[in-house]
């Protein structure tokens, strides 16, 4: 198998599209299902993959590119952590930190660099 996939630069995934529409998304996501399929296909000749379920998901940002670690404003005792883009592992890392001291009322000296932005 380690052949199969040395043989072939091609990766599957990397199907990401920059779209606005929820409507638009959903609907291709039966084309980008078979293309990640054909990919497969090539990447692993004679696998065959039958998908039994797809999904599609939107991705956001910050305008700074910075996960927002903080208190809900105007939910009283609500926290989120939202890590945006492929780089979770970090960003729940940086979490893992900030939490507690904001759940206790006394924020971390960095916490504002991760705080809601008005």
């Amino acid at each position: 198998m380690a052949e199969a996939l040395s043989r072939h630069n091609e990766r599957v995934g990397d199907e990401d599209t920059d779209l606005g529409s929820p409507s638009y998304r959903a609907g291709m996501l039966g084309i980008k299902a078979w293309t990640q399929a054909q990919k497969t296909g090539r990447r692993l000749p004679g696998l065959n993959p039958q998908w039994t379920h797809t999904w599609a998901g939107a991705f956001g940002e910050s305008s700074e590119g910075l996960p927002i670690i903080d208190a809900v404003p105007g939910m009283p005792h609500c926290f989120t952590v939202m890590g945006f883009g492929g780089n979770g592992t970090i960003y729940s890392m940086i979490a893992v930190q900030l939490m507690p001291g904001l759940i206790r009322g006394r924020p971390a000296r960095d916490a504002e660099l991760f705080a809601f932005r008005a």
